[in-house]
């Protein structure tokens, strides 16, 4: 997210405290977001409005190809800390094909503990669980479910 988006988001925040679980629900009247910055504002918006707080995470780790050492970085969209857990969240409107899988889920891969993670996509898809134990939904069951990052 932008520097203003981190400044809205906190607004959001500030604004919302108080409010009980229930605006969790009202979340999935907004209308289906049409590109990946509406995509990732809608889910933060939820994940705020639960109560949760929200940083943007990094990963960092050392890879070598053909004798080269490179030090990677990649970003993971939401981190949420509810107090000893953590909860990862990538966002991403379609996993259209493996390069784009590949890309939100290295993140998830290298982050080196068990924390939950999630990847949401676009449409309804129902919750599921890949080989490494990484959950996929769609945006409507995460945004349905009040319990869906515990």
């Amino acid at each position: 997210m932008t520097d203003s988006g981190i400044h809205v988001a906190a607004g959001i925040h500030t604004a919302l405290s108080g409010i009980s679980g229930g605006l969790c629900f009202q979340a999935a009247s907004f209308p289906a977001p049409k590109s990946c910055a509406e995509f990732q504002r809608v889910s933060i918006f939820f994940v705020l409005t639960c109560g949760h707080g929200v940083v943007v995470g990094a990963i960092r780790y050392a890879e070598s190809k053909d004798g080269k050492k490179t030090e990677k970085h990649h970003e993971i969209d939401f981190v949420v800390n509810m107090g000893m857990n953590r909860v990862y969240i990538q966002s991403a409107l379609s996993l259209s094909d493996d390069e784009k899988r590949q890309q939100e889920i290295t993140p998830l891969r290298k982050s080196g503990d068990f924390f939950r993670k999630i990847v949401v996509t676009g449409g309804n898809s129902k919750p599921h669980l890949d080989e490494q134990g990484i959950q996929y939904t769609g945006v409507i069951p995460f945004l349905l479910d009040k319990d869906s990052m515990k």
